[in-house]
């Protein structure tokens, strides 16, 4: 996960003017710059750009953007062996209640990532859409955390927060975006430093996630075009990937197992652990894939290129068993966030009925999902139907079971928390107001039947 808990350390005491976004081709993992007015166009879009926060644009995300392409024939089979597929076992009706965490003035807003107190760390546009600035969310109230991952220079997303209210992210020092974590209790920055790169665009690197030793990882540049995977720990900063083409981690347990990809010789990434200064790839298909977290059970989740190479599915690597974790109702989908619960969470590219050109067709969307027992469920269907939200993508997970990410709400794009709904007591003193209820006996009448 993205965030640490608190048991785990008992456990281990026993053991540019540019917005630079983490968009990449399928095969290539530089990161590019792109401009601030796509971030600007992303509040007006159906949903934003999912491809900047990836690193990479799906298969069949690309293949659907027209109808001529979507019908085009999959790539032949490879002959490498089928990858198991996660077998459904019934499940339990989920009920979620869900909460707009608003925004720092304007009108869109995102959050990445959550610990087990349910803080949160996002961004979000400012007053009059003038800028988009990192936030945390705290006990019902949203602040502003700039200069972290605010300024002429961003990353959008990843980031991630631990325990104790550690923000990994990054922010400009001498004109050039550098990797960071702020303290949120002080509001101490400490940058991690570089690996000596920096882009044409003053990119030198980010941090991404952070665990409950203050420990953190992400990437940082060892030239101006090549990324290397990096580990903060005890004031130094150590390069995981020194002979590599290039790099990324995105997630550390609180055992310092680290996740995220490398690339091939021939600059394709590969899902892939660091750890002790060795590095496993996980993915044995082994055309494209991406870990994406990693929780403190040694549980890997992300996406990888199917055999056929038509699209990316979500996975989950655990044991050492490598399972596809199903795309019902879905061509594509991504796996973001596990807990220690293994409970799953991401988004799946899923159709829908409209029409082009005056014309019945189908197109699709990017709706967030959990993963249960083999079930991937839309998070959608888990919330009050009058609620006026569609959820486009989760991004984290807590071992309380709540839920991070971003979906319409009426026409602006919104950073929402989902927390389960399982007792009539979360209705009490007023509560039913904070989750837009009309009165306590529909928010109680939800959580028993779900209307």
């Amino acid at each position: 996960m993205k965030h640490s808990r608190l048991f785990s350390a008992v456990l281990r005491g026993i053991e540019a003017t540019a917005l630079v976004s983490l968009t990449l081709s399928a095969a290539a993992e530089s990161a590019v710059p792109a401009s601030e007015p796509r971030f600007a166009a992303c509040a007006d879009s159906r949903f934003c750009a999912p491809e900047s926060i990836l690193g990479h644009t799906l298969v069949f995300q690309r293949r659907a953007a027209s109808a001529s392409t979507a019908k085009s024939a999959a790539l032949p089979a490879s002959k490498t062996k089928p990858v198991p597929v996660a077998k459904r076992r019934p499940i339990q009706p989920l009920r979620y209640f869900v909460r707009d965490l608003g925004s720092l003035g304007g009108t869109a807003s995102f959050a990445y990532a959550l610990n087990d107190f349910s803080q949160i760390v996002g961004k979000s546009r400012t007053r009059a859409d003038a800028s988009s600035h990192a936030f945390l969310y705290a006990n019902g109230n949203m602040s502003d955390l700039a200069p972290l991952n605010s300024g002429d220079i961003q990353t959008v997303g990843p980031t991630g927060i631990n325990f104790w209210g550690q923000v990994a992210s990054g922010l400009i020092l001498d004109g050039v975006y550098q990797p960071a974590v702020l303290d949120t209790r002080t509001r101490h920055l400490t940058p991690l430093g570089t690996l000596g790169g920096v882009t044409d665009y003053q990119f030198g690197g980010v941090a991404t996630a952070i665990n409950f030793f203050s420990d953190a990882v992400g990437y940082a540049y060892v030239n101006n075009l090549t990324r290397h995977a990096f580990l903060y720990r005890d004031g130094t900063l150590t390069d995981l990937d020194p002979s590599g083409t290039g790099s990324a981690a995105v997630s550390i347990n609180d055992f310092g197992l680290i996740a995220g990809w490398s690339n091939t010789s021939s600059g394709v990434a590969q899902a892939t652990l660091f750890r002790n200064g060795s590095r496993t790839t996980i993915d044995p298909v082994g055309f494209e894939s991406y870990a994406r977290d990693v929780n403190n059970r040694a549980d890997v989740v992300g996406e990888y290129l199917t055999a056929d190479r038509s699209a990316f599915h979500a996975f989950l690597y655990s044991n050492g068993i490598f399972t596809d974790l199903g795309v019902t109702n879905s061509p594509e989908a991504v796996a973001s966030a596990i807990n220690d619960l293994r409970q799953i969470v991401g988004a799946m590219f899923v159709p829908y009925q409209t029409l082009c050109s005056g014309e019945p067709c189908t197109a699709y969307k990017w709706l967030a999902f959990t993963h249960l027992q083999g079930n991937n469920v839309d998070l959608n269907e888990t919330i009050p139907e009058t609620s006026g939200w569609e959820l486009s993508w989760a991004f984290d997970i807590n071992n309380r079971g709540r839920i991070v990410g971003y979906g319409l709400r009426g026409d602006k794009l919104r950073a929402f928390l989902l927390t389960p709904a399982i007792h009539k007591h979360q209705c009490d003193n007023g509560a039913w107001k904070e989750v837009d209820f009309k009165n306590q006996g529909s928010c109680i009448r939800f959580i028993n039947t779900g209307r």
